[in-house]
């Protein structure tokens, strides 16, 4: 991130595998990098330096002779966690941390563009005598260098300001991981030096792929070997979709001890604002104008030119501004990974612009320029909504040539074609890609993002790793567009409320203390969306329903000690003075019911339902995701109120049981067919009242087989039902770790 970014990040700290275990200390290396990256932002530098104390200061000190630690650090995509893991190798460095090893993207580019990001922020090139020593995949040639660096340090004779941290990057690849481990085996005692592996997009590559089928991926596998070859060390896993890392199993080597989730500051941009009710900065395309196999056309789709217009209004306006808000102007066309789609949409963009310069230079029909001025005006029009002191268009019209012409349009295909890219060769871009889009390249200056693809198989981490409109981009937000085919962008609705309820839920579990191992795998979840790849999980996570918005236990709770203590626990509270019972008038007699309306639903909440003990674990489990669901609305709605039916008035019901399942536990309507059903009675499932969740309490003797002729089994247990409203129950993923 550049300097000028004005970046933010608070921490919240996971104290549930105990406090911290020492207390970094900042020191130079650490207080130069942020005096270098946020030079005028004295609280951004101490909220930064915070975060990476309180990350490292629960990884295994330096003073220690072994241990081990994994830390799982969640951001936003495009949110600064770069600096956030550079500003933590450097307080590293400063506490005597011997060495350091970043784990980068999975492609070249991404891998070299991480290497030379940490080499710029750390200074690396401004001294001779620096307290580094960096080596990129070090290959055997570089082992007795490495050897001699880190023996330094039990030199006595070499001062503690000259003893050097060896820092590794490698790419993530199994090849270059297997050849570090072999090396860092080498090295005999001094591999046992304090370590700490900083593993980039921690989600992506490094878990195992086969777990499935009960094998190992090779990435996966050579990261276990890189561990085990280190008798001291620290495991930090970056990412800004932990779905996966999350949900792994509890048992494995890679499964986090805690979390930390940074929040970014004031000028982030994420989701919520692109993808808002009535969102001035989302344009849809429509599906006849993305072309397809069954589908193809010829001519550029309209949305596509009306994106470019957008654009080239936008690079007029920083032409004339030259305010380096931002430094550069992108655009980005991220259409299917097929080639040949990429290849489509970079003929059209250069059709486009050829045409546009001719009529703009006077080189077509007059009649033709002015058409093409009001369509740029009306752009222009556009963009003054969301961008307060834009320029008239009067002042922007003679540059919009020059916009044009000067703007670079380059087809991203691999790892060669990114490297091309020189940001500071040229001021504006429009960049054509798939893949190698995804994830972890940085787009300098990202203003306008066209992506007429379809959302996939709809893995919620990896939508969301296209995402690469997001970003610090508050002070020209109102340049920004983003044109999404509808699915994609119902997706990316989807997801906003997913990223922030994991946020949240972490956020609220970090501060209750306990260990991340006992934070509940449950999400809001879209049923559009999965969280992420099957591929990386051994346990299948539920979705479970609430049909019609009901929960209803399916098996008895016989357990005479938990039936005496659920009586207990209705009695009381049935009987607070806060809870006013009255008949329901209007039903017959033999199903008068009971209700207290306007119920505090945080009361029954904490007194009622959190202390209901239900009959198995099946039962349980699903309980306790409709509670969820309760408590996530409470913190939302803390006054809300719920009604509460006292079924028949307390009166036995009977119930029979088969096969350990309750047969017909609603009583239905009656009549139960015809033009006359429910006059009657209109049945137990439609005892709701008008509050958004109603409690219903049930007295049931249970019987084995037919009510009239079967076993008792268990007589007069208490039975809660709960119904939902819409904005209550909400699809979930839930994974059940015990």
């Amino acid at each position: 991130m550049a300097s000028g970014d004005n970046e933010h990040i608070e921490v919240v700290s996971d104290q549930g595998e105990g406090s911290a275990q020492w207390s970094p200390v900042e020191g130079e290396q650490a207080s130069q990098l942020l005096l270098r990256k946020l030079p005028d932002q004295s609280e951004s530098r101490l909220a930064v330096l915070s975060a990476a104390q309180e990350i490292l200061s629960h990884c295994v000190p330096p003073d220690r002779t072994s241990g081990e630690h994994t830390e799982l650090v969640v951001g936003y995509v495009q949110s600064g966690k770069t600096l956030s893991f550079t500003t933590v190798a450097s307080l590293a460095n400063d506490n005597q941390f011997r060495m350091i090893i970043v784990i980068a993207g999975t492609t070249n580019d991404l891998a070299e563009q991480t290497r030379d990001r940490f080499l710029q922020d750390l200074g690396l090139d401004e001294t001779p005598f620096t307290r580094w020593q960096h080596f990129h995949e070090p290959g055997h040639g570089e082992r007795d260098t490495i050897r001699d660096v880190l023996a330094d340090w039990d030199d006595p004779n070499i001062r503690p300001d000259e003893r050097r941290t060896v820092l590794i990057t490698v790419k993530k690849n199994h090849t270059r991981l297997r050849h570090l481990t072999q090396l860092l085996q080498q090295l005999g005692p001094l591999a046992h030096a304090p370590t700490l592996i900083i593993d980039d997009e921690a989600d992506q590559a490094s878990l195992n792929n086969l777990v499935r089928e009960g094998d190992l991926s090779t990435t996966y596998a050579r990261l276990l070997q890189l561990k085990q070859s280190l008798a001291h060390h620290s495991f930090i896993q970056y990412t800004a979709t932990p779905q996966a890392n999350l949900l792994i199993n509890l048992i494995d080597v890679l499964s986090p001890q805690r979390v930390v989730v940074l929040d970014a500051g004031a000028d982030y941009v994420g989701g919520a604002t692109f993808f808002a009710n009535n969102s001035p900065y989302l344009r849809l395309i429509p599906p006849n104008e993305i072309p397809d196999r069954d589908h193809p056309f010829d001519d550029p789709p309209d949305t596509l030119c009306e994106a470019m217009r957008l654009f080239f209004v936008g690079v007029a306006s920083g032409l004339h501004r030259r305010d380096g808000r931002p430094r550069h102007r992108s655009m980005m066309v991220h259409p299917s990974r097929l080639i040949a789609g990429h290849t489509q949409y970079h003929n059209w963009i250069q059709a486009i612009r050829s045409t546009w310069i001719d009529i703009l230079s006077g080189n077509a029909g007059e009649e033709d320029r002015a058409a093409l001025l009001g369509d740029f005006q009306s752009a222009h029009a556009s963009l003054a909504s969301t961008t307060p002191g834009l320029e008239d268009f009067s002042v922007l019209e003679p540059r919009l040539v020059n916009s044009i012409r000067s703007t670079q349009v380059r087809a991203l295909n691999s790892d060669a074609d990114m490297r091309r890219i020189r940001w500071n060769s040229n001021y504006s871009w429009i960049l054509v890609g798939g893949a190698v889009l995804d994830r972890g390249f940085t787009i300098e200056g990202l203003t306008v993002t066209y992506m007429p693809r379809g959302p996939g198989v709809g893995n919620a981490d990896t939508i969301q790793q296209r995402a690469r409109f997001l970003g610090y981009k508050r002070p020209y937000l109102g340049f920004c567009r983003v044109f999404l085919e509808p699915a994609v962008a119902n997706a990316y609705r989807a997801y906003v409320e997913h990223e922030e309820d994991v946020r949240a839920r972490l956020t609220t579990h970090i501060a209750t203390g306990r260990p991340l191992r006992e934070f509940r795998r449950m999400f809001i979840c879209d049923r559009s969306l999965r969280p992420t790849r099957q591929s990386v999980l051994d346990i299948d996570y539920d979705r479970p329903t609430f049909r019609s918005g009901w929960y209803a236990p399916n098996r008895p709770l016989l357990t005479t000690a938990s039936v005496e203590r659920n009586r207990g626990l209705i009695a009381s509270f049935l009987g607070r003075s806060d809870v006013t019972l009255v008949p329901d008038n209007g039903l017959t007699t033999t199903q008068q019911h009971h209700i207290a309306r306007a119920v505090p639903l945080q009361l029954a909440y904490e007194e009622l339902l959190a202390s209901f003990e239900l009959g198995d674990i099946e039962e349980d489990h699903k309980w306790i995701v409709a509670l969820l669901l309760i408590d996530r609305y409470l913190a939302a709605h803390p006054e809300a109120t719920c009604s509460l039916y006292h079924m028949s008035g307390g009166a036995e019901r009977r119930r029979g049981v088969e096969n350990g399942r309750i047969l017909n536990l609603f009583q239905g309507a009656n009549p139960s067919t015809g033009p006359t059903q429910g006059s009657v009675y209109p049945g137990d499932r439609n005892m709701i009242g008008s509050e958004p969740v109603t409690v219903q309490i049930h007295n049931v003797t249970f019987v084995d087989g037919h009510v009239a002729t079967g076993t008792e089994l268990i007589n007069q247990s208490p039975l809660i039902t709960l119904w939902m409203n819409e904005e209550v129950r909400r699809d979930v993923v839930v994974q059940n770790q015990r």
